[in-house]
C-alpha cells in the first residue's frame, strides 16, 4: 500500500500537463513529480527500516527523500498561492460590478435631487419676480 502511493502523483502529471496556464502547468507538474519521487524514495527508506533492503548510502537516501519532500512542499505552496490569487481576482471581479452599480445609483440619486432642487429654485425665483 505505502509503496504504490507515488503512483497517485504520477497519474496526476498528465492532468497537470493539460492546464491552459503555462506557469500553473509547470508548477503543478513539478509539484507532482517531486511528491512522486519523495514517496518513491520514502518507500525505499521504509523497506530499509523493515529490513528488506540495505542501501549502499543510507545518508544519501535520506537526503534525497528530504530534498524531494521539500521541493514538493515548496511547489505546493506556490500552486496554492496562485490558486488563491486567481480566486481573489474572481471575487473582486464579482464584487466590483455590484459596487459599481451601487455607486452609479447613488450618483444618479444625487443628480436627480440636485435637478429637483434647481427646478425648485427656478420656481422660487419666478414667484419672487411676480
Amino acid at each position: 500500500m505505502r509503496v504504490g502511493r507515488s503512483l497517485e502523483y504520477v497519474q496526476a502529471i498528465p492532468t497537470s500537463l493539460a492546464m491552459k496556464d503555462d506557469v500553473q502547468r509547470v508548477v503543478n507538474v513539478a509539484k507532482n513529480a517531486a511528491l512522486a519521487l519523495w514517496l518513491y524514495y520514502d518507500a525505499w527508506e521504509w523497506l530499509h527500516i523493515a529490513g528488506l533492503y540495505k542501501p549502499d548510502d543510507l545518508k544519501g537516501l535520506k537526503r534525497q527523500t528530504a530534498w524531494f519532500w521539500f521541493v514538493g512542499l515548496l511547489f505546493s505552496v506556490i500552486a496554492n498561492v496562485m490558486k488563491l490569487r486567481d480566486t481573489q481576482a474572481k471575487l473582486l471581479r464579482y464584487t466590483i460590478v455590484p459596487f459599481g452599480v451601487v455607486v452609479f445609483l447613488i450618483v444618479l440619486r444625487f443628480s436627480l435631487r440636485d435637478a429637483e432642487e434647481t427646478d425648485q429654485t427656478n420656481k422660487d425665483l419666478k414667484d419672487d419676480k411676480k
